[in-house]
């Protein structure tokens, strides 16, 4: 914000007027494509009634309120109040277990520890739930004992560790001694002079040092940014100290960015657009005279499933961290296998597993309309890991059954979109070079 003098723009329309000037026009062309928004649409010279106090943002929604108010006695520029949306420390206290450093745990003690139980005595009698609750409740305690505590993030940047040390403790001894001389014997003095450009010198190798440290950083991230994708994101959303990542949103005319509401905003906008397909409409492809009587769980199967898993992916409501279940898989594949069994045989899931937790995604527009997010939903491991063998024995009986339409090239494996449209061009080759009018 500032005043930029550029009477020859008209920003209602934002198009320069007949004597722009070749730095208007720069200016324009510059506006326009870095896609900047200027709220100030009023005069705010008032004498010559020109908007010159100009005010860009990046994003549409940044500003909430804007007022022009008459200027100061002997001052020609008009007052203009602002009220500008930013992200602002959270200091609410927050109550819960302490994050634990994944990356970092003893899993071989707990694969130890888990060969020591007998799961199917421990499992024999117990319901769904129950036995449920058995084995997430032994992985939480061992990760509590064998997993260490996160620890808290440093407010310095990532890059910072690389520089040299011995920089900083020369710069600081240097910038003692300066004060020292300048003291004794003046700011003007010969020996001061010389230690304060000693300094000087010393400070300009460290911002270099800290630069060069910064760029070769940020080249690696570019390189790894397939390998380490939200290592390269949680480092450009830390550079973007201007924008909440939710919020604050409009609810009956009003912006709040209070968490509950916002949570039941976003829980009412999710559910009016969730549309239940009908199912009426079969296709006759589709129809079939066998059926599924059962679905079996064997161990190799989850195995095969959780050696798959992300270890960095993020944890669901019932706690148990992807990597815990990757790094321990020979361990639980066998009493996951039990729990899955007897979910099936009882018709029923374990309460947990239906819970999730759902994250809103920014996705466009403004940041104040819920509709404008799309929903995230963070489901437990094991759910998500018995979705999966069900899918696989589901997708092999339709095939089995030739229930798949030959047309059909999207979720299905070694087939694609891409695909498709090679043979719908094939096609509208062939009947062209065949004489016939293809639309």
């Amino acid at each position: 914000m500032g005043d930029f003098n550029l009477p020859s723009i008209s920003w209602n329309d934002v198009v320069p007027d007949h004597n722009t000037t070749a730095c208007d026009t720069m200016f324009l062309n510059l506006f326009q494509t870095l896609g900047l928004h200027q709220w100030v649409l009023e005069p705010t010279f008032i004498k010559l009634g020109n908007i010159l106090d100009l005010i860009l943002t990046t994003e549409d929604d940044r500003i909430q309120d804007i007022n022009i108010f008459p200027p100061f006695p002997n001052c020609g520029h008009a007052l203009v109040k602002i009220a500008h949306l930013y992200q602002g420390e959270d200091t609410r206290d927050r109550v819960g277990a302490p994050l634990l450093d994944w990356a970092r745990g003893k899993y071989g003690k707990i694969c130890n520890a888990l060969q020591q139980i007998d799961w199917d005595y421990e499992l024999m009698h117990l319901d769904v739930d129950t036995a449920n609750a058995f084995l997430s409740n032994t992985l939480i305690q061992l990760a509590n004992q064998f997993i260490p505590i996160k620890r808290p993030r440093s407010k310095c940047p990532p890059w910072s560790k690389d520089i040299p040390r011995n920089l900083f403790k020369q710069r600081s001894k240097l910038w003692m001694e300066y004060k020292h001389l300048r003291q004794a014997h003046g700011r003007q003095s010969y020996l001061t002079l010389q230690k304060l450009f000693k300094f000087n010198e010393t400070n300009a190798i460290l911002w270099a040092s800290a630069l060069t440290t910064q760029i070769n950083y940020e080249d690696r991230l570019i390189q790894l940014r397939s390998v380490k994708p939200k290592l390269f994101h949680s480092y450009i959303r830390n550079k973007k100290v201007d924008r909440p990542k939710v919020g604050p949103l409009m609810i009956n005319g009003n912006l709040t960015d209070d968490p509950d509401c916002m949570a039941d905003s976003f829980a009412k906008a999710f559910a009016s657009v969730f549309v239940v397909e009908s199912s009426n409409n079969v296709f006759p492809h589709q129809v079939c005279n066998g059926n599924i009587s059962d679905v079996q769980f064997f161990p190799r199967d989850v195995e095969s499933h959780l050696k798959t898993l992300n270890a960095d992916s993020a944890v669901g409501p019932d706690g148990l961290h992807p990597r815990l279940l990757k790094e321990c898989v020979l361990e639980l594949a066998y009493p996951m296998a039990i729990l899955f069994n007897m979910s099936m045989a009882s018709g029923s899931l374990p309460q947990l597993w239906k819970l999730s937790h759902v994250s809103p995604i920014y996705k466009k527009g403004p940041h104040s309309d819920p509709l404008n997010y799309r929903p995230i939903s963070l489901n437990p491991i094991p759910c998500k890991t018995m979705e999966c063998i069900i899918c696989k024995s589901l997708f092999g009986f339709i095939k089995d059954h030739l229930l798949f339409d030959k047309r059909q090239f999207g979720f299905r494996p070694n087939r694609s979109v891409s695909d498709q449209l090679l043979l719908t061009y094939d096609y509208v080759t062939y009947w062209y070079n065949q004489g016939h009018v293809v639309e």
